[in-house]
């Protein structure tokens, strides 16, 4: 499953409902891109699809987002300066 939310509405934008795939992950974000005006900005989960598909739409639309994959896993800080 694909979401995208508007990020001060909380309004979902776009979903798409399907196996992660560079097929579905490409139809998702070109369905984002359609609905929303400016430039979106983009988190993720790592997915590896996800620069591939972004890069096409930057070629094909001039899109100027950011790809910030996330994990919801904060890097642990060294203790005493040991790493």
């Amino acid at each position: 499953m694909f979401i995208a939310l508007a990020g001060a509405a909380k309004a979902i934008v776009s979903y798409r409902v399907g196996k992660r795939t560079m097929e579905n992950t490409q139809a998702f974000l070109w369905d984002v891109r359609e609905r929303v005006f400016g430039a979106p900005e983009i988190s993720s989960d790592g997915f590896p699809a996800y620069p591939a598909a972004v890069e096409d739409l930057h070629e094909r639309f001039d899109v100027h987002g950011h790809l910030k994959p996330t994990t919801g896993v904060e890097p642990r800080s060294p203790v005493d300066g040991k790493s």
